[in-house]
């Protein structure tokens, strides 16, 4: 009798199955590590051809593909799951442009917004993305188109630039992109 009037009594919230608990990504020894190492590109300038590296940093991105209840925000740390399953994120991408001149020349740093919508399995088997960019090289700006396709939850992809007034010529930009975190 007194378990059926304590059953009564209990409001229905306390009885329901908690949410589930999300953890948040925080950057680690292991990304920390994961984000040194670049990816190879060629830069096609005008008559001018060169290797370069590039590498990217995530300072914010906006997941549409989560479970509802999930934080849809990430900052810096984005699992692969969740930027290829369908996000839009802001970027930053250090870049090395083995272009004439010294080395301090050869270094520039892009940044812009890309959007990425899954193919296939979320995007574990292959997502594609389509971005704009703004690349400082030498003192001087440009404009960048990109687009590419990831698979292997992101691991590897391909990925084409576009900059239409890259050092006062058309410009594209191959990057074999190698992603681990």
């Amino acid at each position: 009798m007194i378990l059926l009037l304590g059953t009564l009594l209990i409001p229905a919230a306390t009885l329901a199955p908690a949410a589930p608990r999300q953890r948040f990504p925080y950057p680690t020894p292991l990304w920390a590590l994961a984000q040194l190492v670049p990816s190879p590109e060629l830069v096609v300038a005008g008559p001018a051809v060169a290797f370069g590296l590039r590498w990217q940093a995530t300072p914010l991105l906006l997941a549409f593909g989560l479970r509802r209840g999930l934080n849809p925000w990430r900052v810096l740390v984005a699992e692969p799951v969740v930027r290829y399953g369908g996000s839009v994120e802001l970027f930053v991408a250090p870049e090395y442009i083995a272009l004439p001149g010294d080395l301090a020349q050869q270094w520039g740093l892009r940044s812009g917004v890309r959007a990425h919508l899954p193919l296939s399995e979320r995007g574990e088997n292959l997502a594609v993305f389509a971005g704009a960019s703004h690349l400082l090289y030498r003192g001087e700006s440009s404009v960048g188109f990109e687009a590419g396709a990831c698979v292997l939850w992101g691991l590897l992809g391909a990925q084409v630039t576009y900059a239409p007034w890259f050092l006062g010529a058309d410009a594209w930009t191959f990057t074999l992109r190698v992603r681990y975190l």
